[in-house]
């Protein structure tokens, strides 16, 4: 009976192990680990046939012989040894194939083959994870690969029609000054915005009065000038920091609040306002904009009953919030006002 508890003790720490561990290596060594508690054997081998590389492992003054038992199996016409010995295939494509063989002085007991049998069962398992870790993994730096790519081409883009603007435009007596430099002040500005949203140019936490002034100042020369005005009020201590994906993922939020603001300011000039306080230790985001002083709430039930419903935008804001762990405090599904909070 204690044998049979012990052998359960074993086997929870195997469990909790194999699902630690980071490499095939890793796995076989701790399974082994675990046989040597359970079983008293005079050789062991391991054979891993795995995506992530191939392993052999022997243990015991008979481990060679154990190995060869694997071997004899894999071949035609099969030799049986004269030891007692335990053997188990296990495995499958994903993950790899892996091959266990155990030789015992004596028959080996129910709980010993029970204990193998599962320890190969986990074994199994957790090769599929460690796999299918690496294939998301791999996956993502591919992702993360393009995607700097994407922003290093734009942002070359950007700037080289930045540079060539003066020839694009060339100077006109209809053309007032006011609009090229108007031109030329949002192009710059988008470029500064892809510098915040790169997120592989700087791992440091940003601090969150020094990021959301740059970021609102950019999206103001971006979007509003000319249509509105955009007001950024802040409370906050200016030594507090912000996890650097969180502050992308609010900065998304804010450029499509505004976006759909000014997409339906066909009533009248827009003013925006944007609050940022920090309350109990969360960040506090708070976005209003109105027209001609009354609330585009207002103003879109006026125009259109279309202003307010669920569309695209309402989603990214969503998917964005999930993103970064923030909840949505107010009751509103419209544009007019926006309230969410942020963990720090």
């Amino acid at each position: 009976m204690l044998e049979y508890f012990r052998s359960l003790e074993v086997e929870r720490n195997l469990a909790i192990g194999l699902g630690n561990c980071e490499s095939p290596q890793e796995a076989v060594q701790i399974v082994i680990s675990a046989v040597e508690d359970v079983c008293s054997f005079e050789g062991l081998a391991f054979v891993i046939l795995s995506p992530l590389g191939d392993l052999i492992q022997h243990r015991g003054p008979k481990g060679e012989d154990a190995h060869w038992i694997i071997q004899n199996a894999l071949n035609t016409p099969r030799v049986e040894l004269k030891e007692v010995y335990f053997y188990q295939p296990f495995g499958d494509i994903l993950g790899g194939r892996g091959f266990l063989a155990v030789i015992f002085a004596d028959r080996p007991t129910s709980l010993e083959t029970a204990f193998l049998q599962f320890s190969c069962l986990l074994l199994s398992q957790n090769l599929r994870r460690l796999e299918t870790t690496h294939k998301l993994s791999t996956a993502k730096k591919d992702k993360e690969l393009l995607l700097r790519e994407l922003k290093h081409r734009n942002k070359n883009s950007l700037q080289m029609l930045y540079n060539l603007l003066p020839t694009l435009i060339p100077p006109l007596p209809s053309l007032h000054g006011d609009v090229r430099y108007d031109i030329t002040q949002r192009i710059a500005a988008l470029m500064s915005l892809y510098d915040m949203v790169d997120m592989g140019k700087d791992k440091n936490a940003p601090l969150i009065s020094r990021y959301f002034s740059t970021l609102v100042e950019n999206i103001r020369i971006m979007t509003t000038n000319g249509i509105g005005t955009l007001i950024l009020d802040m409370d906050v201590e200016e030594t507090k920091k912000i996890a650097q994906e969180r502050a992308h993922s609010i900065a998304m939020i804010l450029h499509e609040l505004v976006a759909n603001s000014i997409k339906h300011s066909s009533t009248g000039p827009l003013t925006l306002r944007i609050v940022l306080t920090i309350q109990e230790g969360d960040l506090v985001l708070e976005y209003r904009d109105t027209r001609d002083g009354k609330d585009t709430i207002e103003v879109a039930a006026e125009d259109s009953q279309e202003y307010g419903s669920s569309g695209s935008g309402l989603s990214i804001i969503s998917d964005l919030l999930n993103r970064s762990r923030g909840i949505r405090t107010d009751r509103d599904t419209s544009w007019g006002y926006f309230r969410a909070r942020f963990p720090l």
